[in-house]
């Protein structure tokens, strides 16, 4: 069984994550609404375009996927979340699913729809 370990010069962006706090309303589209709270800052991530095999793979789970972001475990990280790179490009991930590598707590990878702001 091989060990898993996260080399940190792999993960070369930072990033936030944030949770949707309660949902107040539900927009035109269905899509709620509310206010988004900070659950962690500074996150060292590695941030990638899905492609190839890969990107084909996990379009078939998620449809609208378009990146994977690597990152070490971070407590109570869902699908309900999201991330956005402490880069100035104004682009926000939304974790579409969640994979605890080998479930042992080390290392995280979220498959996620990329949103550029307008």
């Amino acid at each position: 069984m091989a060990i898993v370990r996260i080399r940190s010069g792999t993960l070369r962006h930072t990033a936030s994550v944030q949770r949707l706090s309660a949902t107040t309303s539900f927009g035109d589209r269905g899509v709620p609404s509310g206010t988004w709270s900070a659950v962690a800052n500074n996150v060292p991530c590695l941030i990638t375009q899905l492609s190839g095999r890969e990107g084909m793979l996990a379009q078939q789970s998620y449809p609208t996927a378009t990146h994977r972001i690597e990152l070490r475990h971070l407590a109570g990280l869902s699908p309900r979340m999201k991330i956005i790179p402490d880069n100035s490009t104004g682009d926000t991930y939304n974790i579409e699913a969640v994979d605890d590598v080998e479930g042992r707590g080390i290392q995280h990878i979220a498959i996620c729809r990329r949103e550029v702001s307008t």
